[in-house]
């Protein structure tokens, strides 16, 4: 091949090799670019679940808020129904009879002074006391059932007492069921020392 053969031939690579090179370039590029979009990806759904968390936070806290502000309602309505509940119910007047120094036991007469209709009152006697009757029936350590009581409704009881003829020391509790309605419940106590009693023989 002669010297001008050679020159020729090495003047027609010379652009294959470029085109080769400019290819490589715009290759490096597009891939330089995907990856730059891909990062750009990233970084906007990280902001954007960043984003979102805080809205689900703030929705969170909202709920959260509400909840405890519907709880903070509602006890206070649960409070106020309380107090109108106990506000209706029933109050009654206890007088215990006479006692002799040697008693064994004081028979007490309890009146409903007024409140609503009651299904039930249970009677029993806590303190120095062995028990409560109702009329003659046996006494029981635990309580007596009354009947139903309107206002004015009166029954008589029996407390049997540990030191004879000391009524004092002892405290009755009324536990009260309403008749009807929702079946309201009461508990009313009365201490013997604090009833008026007629007299001592």
């Amino acid at each position: 091949m002669s010297t001008a053969d050679t020159e020729a031939a090495g003047h027609e690579l010379e652009p294959n090799m470029d085109a080769a090179t400019v290819v490589a370039i715009v290759a490096a590029a597009i891939s330089v670019t995907a990856m730059g979009i891909s990062v750009w990806q990233g970084i906007s759904a990280h902001r954007s679940a960043g984003t979102a968390k805080r809205q689900a936070d703030s929705s969170q806290q909202a709920a959260d808020a509400a909840e405890r502000s519907a709880a903070a309602a509602e006890a206070g309505d649960d409070a106020r129904q309380r107090t109108q509940d106990e506000s209706d119910g029933p109050q009654f007047h206890c007088v215990p009879g006479r006692t002799v120094d040697q008693s064994q036991d004081v028979d007490v007469a309890i009146t409903m002074l007024n409140g609503p209709r009651l299904k039930s009152v249970a009677v029993s006697a806590v303190g120095e006391t062995t028990g409560v009757a109702r009329g003659d029936r046996a006494r029981s350590p635990f309580e007596v059932v009354l009947g139903e009581m309107g206002e004015n409704d009166r029954y008589m009881v029996n407390v049997g007492l540990e030191r004879p003829g000391l009524p004092g020391l002892i405290t009755l509790h009324l536990d009260c069921v309403e008749y009807g309605g929702r079946e309201r419940k009461w508990r009313r106590s009365y201490r013997l020392a604090d009833m008026h009693q007629p007299g001592r023989s």
